[in-house]
């Protein structure tokens, strides 16, 4: 972690020749309402950031990690504060380009301000506007803000802009200053990051388990349809077609309507043949063609496109079943059930991959020894790091 004190040039006034000077205050002015909240909020904002630095000063140990998180926000305030000074000073602004310092110092220099065209709208050559002072006298400067951020660590930049390196310029950012403005302050306690980063890992969680959910459903739906034309065609050779039905009277569940020939006469009918609703048609101890249908997901019908057709009105949804086509169709060819990073895992396929990965760990350290380069290196350690995690109960 870096603080940076205010650099200022020696005989140069703070500000140069754009320095506030002390004017009365004309009578009868009236401020507009959106300006003097604006300047409010600057205010604030400048408040909280100098008293961050006041306790990053006197930080006994400015390497733990609530200097650090205090750092980010301090980091967070200072680009907050850059970009919303420079949207007003310079219309039609759209953002900013940062270098890393040439002299080797861990800050970055403000170069130039653009427009949505890429026009250069100010840059290091024009006078001294990079050392306006913000907010009247004893305000930041906009290097100073610039100064705050770390070389080191991007976290600053994640959602308002992007960080390029190249040999000879070493770091440059470009940031969109709307963004900026509008990011939201990251945490100021460790608890609250701790707390906000299990909430976002529980959210993770619950986005993937839902994506494996909606797929489970489509192999069951796709399998059960399967089981279900395979028990009636067994039982009633004649038959067909199955027609089910939703309406408000089926608790929001598929029902069998009725199972027909050819022709279209019926078959079965659940009304009279009981055995569609209470008895395995394969003769064994599994589910009804009833069960099997009520339990296909009947929001999400596309099971249903290559086997029949599907119609609906405000009130009913019906589907039409041809059962050969059911009894035959292939398994869906998803991509997502190729892939085992994504594809739902039985028991025992979780089973194995966590007793290869801790074979695997010891592998990965030996890989971390003999790295090409040093983003090889991170990106090995981090994954050893996410295996340890994935391994711990």
């Amino acid at each position: 972690m870096t603080h940076n004190p205010v650099r200022q040039p020696a005989g140069i006034p703070v500000g140069g020749q754009f320095a506030p000077t002390t004017k009365s205050e004309p009578t009868g002015v009236t401020l507009d309402f959106d300006a003097a909240s604006g300047q409010q909020l600057t205010q604030q904002r400048i408040k909280d950031r100098d008293e961050i630095r006041e306790i990053l000063d006197s930080a006994e140990d400015p390497d733990s990690r609530e200097m650090k998180q205090l750092d980010r926000l301090q980091q967070h305030l200072s680009i907050q504060l850059a970009a919303d000074s420079i949207i007003k000073q310079f219309p039609g602004a759209s953002s900013i380009v940062l270098r890393e310092n040439e002299d080797g110092e861990n800050q970055y220099d403000l170069l130039s301000v653009r427009d949505d065209a890429g026009n250069e709208l100010a840059g290091r050559e024009d006078n001294d506007w990079t050392r306006n002072e913000i907010a009247g006298p004893n305000s930041p400067q906009l290097d100073e803000l610039c100064w705050a951020l770390d070389t080191e660590d991007d976290g600053w930049a994640k959602g308002i802009g992007r960080i390029t390196r190249d040999r000879y310029n070493g770091k440059t950012a470009e940031i969109d200053l709307v963004s900026a403005v509008d990011k939201v302050a990251p945490p100021r306690s460790i608890a609250a990051v701790e707390a906000a980063e299990n909430y976002a890992a529980s959210q993770e969680r619950m986005e993937h388990l839902r994506k494996q959910t909606a797929m489970i459903q489509e192999i069951n739906d796709h399998a059960s349809m399967r089981l279900v034309a395979a028990g009636i065609l067994d039982k009633y050779p004649d038959a067909r077609r199955l027609k089910c039905s939703r309406d408000i009277n089926s608790n929001g569940r598929l029902e069998v309507l009725a199972v027909l020939d050819a022709d279209g006469n019926v078959v079965a009918d659940p009304d009279f043949d009981t055995e569609l609703n209470d008895v395995d048609l394969l003769g064994g101890n599994g589910p009804t063609v009833r069960t099997l249908v009520q339990c296909m997901d009947p929001d999400n019908l596309s099971w249903a496109t290559m086997i029949g057709e599907v119609r609906s009105n405000r009130h009913q949804t019906y589907v039409d079943v041809d059962l050969y086509k059911a009894m035959n169709q292939e398994f869906p060819d998803d991509e997502r059930l190729k892939d085992p990073r994504v594809r739902p895992l039985s028991p025992q396929n979780q089973s194995d991959l966590v007793t290869a990965a801790e074979f695997g760990l010891p592998k990965i350290e030996e890989a971390i020894a003999g790295a090409e380069n040093s983003h090889h290196e991170n990106w090995l350690k981090d994954l050893a790091e996410r295996t340890g995690k994935a391994l711990k109960p």
